[in-house]
């Protein structure tokens, strides 16, 4: 659910037509947004440190779509958490 909100928002893809229940909370979703660009250089340096294919990305939006097509977003975190510690 997560990787999904996030993927909307990259693509900035209007949350007006989800269906009740079916996405989390503005607030909730703003916070993992928030999150994500706050830690994004961080993370992205480990993770391209980790797999190369990913530093061709050139901007935050790049990475983020290539990391969720390649690896998917429990996966990036999952690695992250082995150098990090991620929340």
């Amino acid at each position: 659910m997560q990787q999904a909100h996030l993927e909307r928002q990259l693509s900035e893809r209007s949350d007006q037509r989800r269906a009740l229940g079916s996405l989390p909370d503005r607030r909730t979703a703003g916070r993992w947004w928030d999150w994500l660009q706050k830690s994004s250089l961080l993370f992205e340096f480990h993770l391209r440190a980790r797999c190369a294919e990913l530093g061709r990305a050139a901007d935050f939006g790049a990475f983020w779509r290539r990391v969720f097509e390649s690896m998917g977003l429990v996966q990036a975190m999952t690695l992250l958490d082995q150098e990090l510690n991620i929340p």
